[in-house]
């Protein structure tokens, strides 16, 4: 039998929206880099219209190709956050960890950023 890439994906994806109705839990689902095996366009919108109807909050990451950017920007539901213009590993930069710092420690994490 013969597997292409993209099912790895789909099957993960499939997983993930079956457990969560299973379970009937209120945890955000988070899936890293969920077009990483080339899910086709279609799929894609499958997947996304699947995970609309759980109900909650769902948070995907992706890499887009240049010619792929703006992809998004029809979904009036979907907030986007593109870090295209940041360097690879400084995201959270010095001139902004101290509040960074102050707002997850309201949340009761406590982090040394000395």
């Amino acid at each position: 039998m013969i597997y292409l890439p993209n099912e790895g994906t789909v099957f993960y994806v499939s997983r993930t929206i079956a457990l969560s109705e299973l379970l009937h839990h209120s945890y955000p689902i988070v899936i890293d880099s969920f077009r990483a095996e080339d899910l086709s366009t279609a799929k894609e919108d499958v997947v996304l219209k699947l995970l609309k109807k759980l109900g909650k909050q769902c948070i995907l990451t992706t890499t887009l190709k240049l010619e792929e950017m703006g992809k998004y920007s029809k979904y009036t539901d979907i907030n986007i956050l593109d870090y295209t213009g940041h360097e690879p590993n400084k995201i959270l930069q010095s001139n902004i960890a101290e509040a960074f710092v102050r707002i997850v420690e309201d949340m009761g994490v406590q982090i040394d950023i000395k």
